[in-house]
């Protein structure tokens, strides 16, 4: 069976009494509700729907690189040379901004293979500073795209859009003043949730294990 976000609206108008037609509830006021219930999921929880892989070429001499759009929080980042027999990772170790500057020298003969990084706002910062050419992978989390007449699908597991619809009912029923039901739904959605644990929560790091891989090349010398 189908279900998609046309479902999930009437999902919502049924409980609530509403038909298709009526103006006082209409689907861009539905989307809303449904929006709402849809962004708490996404804080709350780790989809593994919103990790996103990117891979991009360092430049010898540049230490800062932009984060890559979209992105919520760095996820994994690591470093591994080419010519790793075992191709093992080895993790870029954080390190906070006062360290950072400490450490870091503007001089050429101080630049090398990254060991370190530091997190900045929408950009972070490599150390040292690379000294040539470094395929850099990076894991990290995303926003999801909002429910919408062209995301008509919820990106996250099906087990869980019953959920986000009942966070969309009981935000109306807070809206139209009945707060008996009101919290009668969000109690129900309290014990949904409670039965489901998605597999990205046991699979969580914590963020200072957090790594940027780095493939160094090799060179006929």
């Amino acid at each position: 069976m189908a279900f998609d976000l046309i479902a999930m609206r009437k999902k919502v108008r049924k409980p609530l009494g509403i038909a298709v037609t009526d103006t006082d509830l209409t689907d861009a006021d539905i989307d809303e509700y449904l929006n709402l219930a849809y962004w708490e999921i996404q804080d709350k929880f780790p989809f593994r729907e919103k990790e996103r892989t990117a891979t991009f070429l360092t430049v010898a001499g540049q230490r800062v690189y932009p984060m890559p759009e979209p992105y919520e929080a760095l996820k994994s980042l690591a470093v591994k040379e080419l010519d790793s027999v075992s191709g093992q990772f080895t993790k870029l170790i954080r390190m906070d901004t006062d360290e950072y500057e400490n450490r870091y020298n503007s001089d050429d003969s101080s630049q090398g293979f990254p060991t370190h990084y530091t997190r900045e706002d929408c950009f972070f910062r490599l150390w040292p500073t690379p000294d040539v050419i470094y395929t850099m992978s990076m894991k990290r989390t995303i926003t999801l795209e909002d429910l919408s007449a062209t995301q008509l699908v919820p990106e996250i597991p099906r087990a869980w859009w019953e959920v986000i619809i009942y966070g969309a009912i009981w935000r109306a029923f807070m809206d139209y003043g009945d707060f008996d039901r009101s919290q009668s739904i969000k109690a129900h959605q309290i014990a949904l949730l409670n039965s489901l644990v998605p597999v990205e929560s046991k699979e969580e790091q914590d963020s200072r294990e957090a790594s940027v891989v780095v493939y160094r090349p090799s060179y006929d010398l």
